[in-house]
């Protein structure tokens, strides 16, 4: 038989199992020849049969032998001639066979005949032919499932998928579950450039039939093709022996390069064991001082020595050695091949260099244009360097130049590198906080595959990246399902799903088997640095100072609150201290009030809760007490309760003037759809002391209005509603009043280097302020703030707001400074 890797589906079979002509023909020779006892010299009729049961036993040649020379000998016994063609076929002597029936008229010939030489005209590649011959059957015998299937294959062969998949289509229903017709449509399927549904189908198949070689043997080039060599090889392991020494060979090959060339995409396989990887560099360095010794540094062997030792010190993650050794012994040789170049650009990418590697990378692509592995390296240069004007049609360019298929039919096979190209481009929208593009993106090529390892990570990082932490969660699952063992970037992001979902075990549990399987992933560098960030102590301030042109609110007043938590304990646990401080200046004198408080807070997998017993420094006998809790049951959903018996709510005024203090309550909900779209909307309650009740609600919905590299702009529509009991209080205080407001937020980012960033946002609101006996009135803001980021545990916001608000009828403008920190160590 040829070889099943040039035709993922048999076009040998035994006669008797695909032709039932033959079997009928053959069974009624064996009838004669019982009926017909041997003479001394055997007549035509009995060599004939001879022939056959010899055929059937597979002693071809001799029944060639006796077949044409029957056919020599009687040229116009028909039944000779069709039955010699049909055993050339058989012996695969299909040029014979073809050649045979040239001259035949293909509507007279018997359609076991007919089927025979449909595939050896497969066989040698004549699918014109193969497909006149097929048709012909079909036309005469339109329920003949077998010629239907020979010509759908034939016609795929061609290039005519389309018609094929037809072809099989109109095969009746009660062939659905046969073997013969799922194997074809498969074939056809990868024609089609399907090779996901392809995979699908060879599934049903080892479904009915867990043992068919065949399936399996389709399912695991099909898994090789589309880029997922390590769970190809883990297939073939399961069936030795269906695999060519060089197919196996090829898989070892992709996974190898995988391994060195894709670590910053999703990844599907370990690093190389230490123990080997520190030999191979130990012996090239003791094989480089040798040859120094002996004055053989410079030689062409030389070269080769460190040119090794480079790609070995990359792939060990040894990068600061190995741009040493390029920079000190490489970067001025003459004609350095281009694969050292790439090598040291990559490791200058891992150096947090992108530059460097940008100008090497480039360098490479002068001499190789249209390398893939470059190129996307490039890519990643850019997107390092922040240049996205460059990296996102360079990107788009890969995707566009790679195609779906390699190679021509029947040898043609899908090309892992689209699939590569594709998940990349989506991600590449991600890094401009396109998100939904990335996820439109990705959707297409998941539903095709949806066990695919490497699809189901890029999709669940970027519904984590979404705010969606429990749908990522399950994505990650899927996708570990296919092999765990390989794909560090599948369980780090897993563990990332469970730290943003506040299952703190199970992500310290995570990092642990990453650290101990993939040491050297960055994946598993990644999910260890938030691990590290997450055990750390923060410390958080939030300070303002605002100068007023009225008197309500007070004319000149300072605010501070202040809160440091310790590191987390026993992973839940995080006691904290919290300093409240505010001042202002009124026409009757001046009023501070300041709140000393310790607490503990709690968190775990969809909860959050504090509990703070403080003290008013001015009252040495009362403690009060605020709780505040958090529960978010789904990704989109949270809901926040609150209770204080010392309100901070209570205005300054009020406590100035009468000494009054009060309790409150706050219910909140919160609807998040994404990172561009959310809603909340909230109650209070505070009870004054001297018998103010006061009401209020509000809502609030965001919506993202436009994005573009390193820019965004949000619109947020803004409703507050109050009514209070008690009239002529000595604060502000109306009896009730609404506002609405609409806001632009603009926001910039003005320089990134990794987790260094500047930003700045522009916030422009307009909107209406009614109260009760008082009437209507515009009212507006418009804040300019900055927010640097020196490292992403440190971040620094300061601003300044200039704001008309109305009280009682009257009008006041604010000019407010603010400084907020936020500080993990």
């Amino acid at each position: 038989m040829r070889s099943p890797n040039k035709n993922p589906v048999p076009v040998r079979h035994t006669l008797l199992h695909r032709t039932p002509g033959l079997l009928i023909a053959l069974a009624a020779g064996f009838m004669a020849a019982a009926w017909h006892p041997l003479s001394s010299a055997a007549t035509p009729e009995q060599e004939y049969q001879q022939a056959l049961r010899t055929a059937r036993a597979g002693e071809h040649a001799q029944a060639l032998e006796t077949l044409g020379a029957l056919v020599q000998r009687y040229p116009d016994n028909r039944r000779y001639l069709y039955d010699y063609i049909a055993v050339l076929g058989w012996a695969e002597r299909d040029r014979d066979a073809l050649d045979r029936a040239a001259n035949l008229d293909l509507k007279d010939t018997p359609s076991y005949v007919l089927e025979a030489l449909g595939r050896s005209a497969r066989n040698e590649r004549e699918y014109p032919l193969a497909i006149r011959i097929y048709r012909t059957a079909v036309d005469r015998e339109p329920g003949d499932s077998a010629a239907r299937i020979g010509l759908a294959l034939s016609l795929a062969d061609n290039g005519d998928s389309e018609q094929a998949r037809q072809t099989l289509d109109q095969i009746d229903a009660s062939h659905s579950r046969d073997l013969e017709v799922l194997g074809a449509l498969a074939y056809v399927q990868q024609n089609q450039g399907l090779p996901f549904q392809s995979l699908r189908t060879y599934d049903r198949i080892l479904e009915l039939d867990p043992a068919n070689r065949e399936a399996r043997r389709g399912r695991i080039l099909t898994t090789y093709r589309i880029g997922a060599p390590h769970l190809a090889a883990s297939l073939a392991d399961e069936t030795p022996g269906l695999l060519s020494p060089g197919e196996r060979d090829a898989i070892e090959r992709d996974i190898q390069a995988y391994t060195i060339r894709w670590s910053r995409l999703p990844a599907t396989s370990e690093t190389t064991p230490r123990r080997e990887s520190f030999k191979a560099i130990l012996d090239l360095r003791r094989e480089l001082e040798f040859l120094e010794a002996g004055g053989q540094g410079e030689t062409p062997h030389a070269r080769q020595v460190r040119y090794d030792l480079l790609v070995s010190l990359h792939e060990r993650n040894r990068n600061l050695e190995a741009i040493d050794l390029y920079e000190t012994h490489i970067a001025d040789d003459q004609d350095i091949p281009t694969y050292v170049l790439t090598t040291a650009g990559d490791t200058y990418l891992a150096l947090r260099q992108p530059e460097q590697a940008r100008d090497l990378f480039l360098r490479v692509l002068e001499d190789e244009p249209n390398d893939f592995s470059t190129r996307l390296s490039l890519f990643y240069a850019y997107v390092e360097s922040e240049d996205f004007e460059h990296a996102l049609p360079l990107i788009d360019k890969i995707t566009a130049d790679e195609p779906i298929w390699l190679g021509a039919p029947p040898d043609r096979r899908p090309n892992s590198a689209k699939l590569r190209a594709d998940i990349t481009a989506a991600y590449a929208r991600a890094f401009v906080d396109d998100l939904p593009e990335a996820e439109r993106r990705l959707a297409p090529l998941v539903e095709q595959a949806p066990f695919n390892a490497e699809l189901q990570t890029a999709q669940a990082t970027i519904h984590r990246w979404r705010g969606w932490p429990r749908r990522a969660l399950g994505e990650y699952e899927i996708a570990l399902n296919g092999r765990p063992a390989n794909t560090p970037d599948a369980r780090a992001g897993r563990g990332h799903a469970l730290l943003e979902l506040g299952d703190y075990p199970a992500a310290e549990a995570a990092l642990q088997d990453l650290r101990a399987t993939a040491p050297d992933s960055g994946a598993t560098a990644s999910l260890a640095h938030e691990w590290e960030l997450h055990k750390l102590r923060e410390l958080r301030l939030e300070a303002s100072r605002s100068k007023s042109s009225g008197t309500q609110e007070g004319s000149d007043d300072l605010g501070f609150d202040g809160w440091l938590y310790s590191a987390p304990l026993k992973y839940h646990y995080r006691p904290f201290l919290h300093h409240h401080f505010e001042q202002a200046e009124f026409p009757e004198g001046d009023a501070a009030y300041r709140r000393i408080g310790a607490g503990i807070e709690y968190r775990a997998r969809e909860i959050m809760a504090t509990a703070e017993l403080d003290r008013n420094a001015g009252d040495s006998v009362n403690t009060g007490l605020a709780v505040t809790g958090r529960w978010r049951p789904t990704d989109t959903w949270s809901f926040t309760a609150g209770a204080d018996t010392w309100s901070d709510e209570i205005p300054l005024r009020a406590r100035l003037n009468e000494d009054i203090d009060g309790w409150s309550i706050d219910l909140g909900a919160d609807w998040r759809a994404h990172e561009r779209r959310s809603a909340h909307a909230g109650l209070q309650r505070i009870d004054f002391s001297d018998d103010n009740l006061r009401t209020a609600a509000n809502a609030r919905l965001a919506q993202r209005l436009m994005t573009r590299p390193h820019y965004h702009m949000d619109g947020l529509l803004g409703v507050y509603a109050s009514r209070n009991t008690r009239e002529d209080a000595p604060y502000f205080n109306p009896a009730s009043d609404l506002s609405a407001d609409f806001t632009l937020n603009n926001e910039w980012l003005l320089y990134r280097r990794y987790e260094y960033s500047f930003r700045h946002r522009l916030a422009l609101s307009a909107g209406n302020y009614h109260q009760e006996d008082f009437g209507s009135d515009t009212v507006w803001a418009a804040q300019y703030e900055q927010r640097w980021n020196p490292l992403d545990r440190f971040e620094l916001a300061y601003g300044l707001i200039r704001a008309r608000r109305v009280y009682d009828g009257t009008p006041e403008h604010q000019n407010t400074f603010y400084l907020n920190l936020d500080w993990r160590f």
